[in-house]
């Protein structure tokens, strides 16, 4: 069969056709129309409400280039973090959801509402100059969800808020810290310029020149005092290296000495007359070493033996 030979559509044949299946078409046409009826009233009815965020760029914001999105991470920020203030804002609005004393049913609870919670970007694109975040929720109360809508996006911005002014705080403590530390140091350094201004006899007034000709005749005139002084100090070592040699020479020397000049202590003990005054030396002797020098004890034992001495000298001579 050719389109040629298909026949006309006529509004006529239709009714016709309607005219006499009448008790076939009707039934099915009044049974789709109940259906219908009661499917449309047993579906619950929910109020949509809306809110709309405009977020423009910062006055001296850099701009992005033309092949990204400026806005993205916004919103993709205020997707992750809207939902997050669900449960101030079911506090603030004193909803049934805060009441719950289970924490697994009220995270349940919340969890309900967030599943009719939408955030989209409704002026996706790249190169765009400011951002355009709608912010949905459906509930079967229209004034409910309207409220439930303000509430959220004002809690949201109030966290927002506070977490941006935290991160300012943290930030104004840290560099805070950092110039205290910076002035600290720098206090540091004019301190020790300041010594060694006063050290050296700088004069940050007087050319550098000239006070560098003057320091240079000092540190001449100290490196001449300096090789005195090393050469007066090797002086010293071979002056005490003298003396320990003579202290040794010293010490090998007899304890005692002759008192007389031609007659030896074992001489003079066999004259009946020297054996008392040697008795005699032989204490105070002994009575010298026992006290300190200086002390007046000392003294008169020292000149006492100088005495005794003097007598043995006159026994001991012819």
């Amino acid at each position: 069969m050719t389109q040629v030979d298909l026949p006309q559509v006529s509004v006529q044949r239709y009714l016709e056709l309607l005219r006499r299946r009448r008790w076939q078409v009707i039934p099915v046409s009044l049974l789709g129309l109940v259906i219908g009826g009661l499917v449309a009233f047993f579906i619950p009815r929910y109020y949509v409400a809306q809110s709309v965020l405009t977020y423009e760029s910062p006055p001296g914001a850099s701009v992005a280039r033309g092949d990204e999105d400026p806005f993205l991470v916004i919103v993709d920020t205020a997707r992750l973090t809207l939902p997050n203030a669900i449960e101030s804002a079911v506090k603030t609005l004193g909803w049934e959801q805060a009441a719950i004393a289970d924490p697994f049913e009220r995270t349940q609870a919340l969890r309900q509402l967030e599943g009719r919670l939408e955030v989209g970007d409704a002026n996706p694109g790249k190169g765009r100059k400011h951002a355009r975040i709608v912010v949905t929720y459906r509930d079967r109360d229209g004034l409910r969800s309207a409220d439930f809508v303000n509430t959220l996006v004002g809690t949201w911005m109030q966290q927002r808020l506070a977490d941006l002014r935290a991160g300012a705080e943290q930030d104004k403590a840290t560099a805070t810290a950092r110039y205290n530390e910076l002035q600290a140091a720098y206090n540091q350094y004019l301190d020790r310029r300041s010594t060694l201004e006063r050290t050296y006899g700088i004069d940050p007034a007087l050319d550098l020149g000239w006070q560098k000709v003057a320091f240079d005749r000092r540190e001449a005139d100290l490196q001449q005092r300096r090789a005195e002084l090393a050469a007066l100090r090797k002086a010293i070592v071979a002056a005490q290296q003298r003396l320990a040699q003579l202290q040794e020479r010293r010490n090998l020397l007899p304890a005692r000495v002759q008192v007389g000049t031609e007659l030896s202590l074992e001489e003079l003990a066999k004259l009946p007359a020297a054996q008392k005054l040697l008795l005699e030396l032989d204490y105070y002797q002994k009575l010298v070493e026992a006290y300190r020098p200086g002390n007046p004890w000392r003294r008169a034992a020292e000149g006492r033996v100088a005495e005794i001495k003097l007598d043995l000298a006159k026994v001991a001579s012819p």
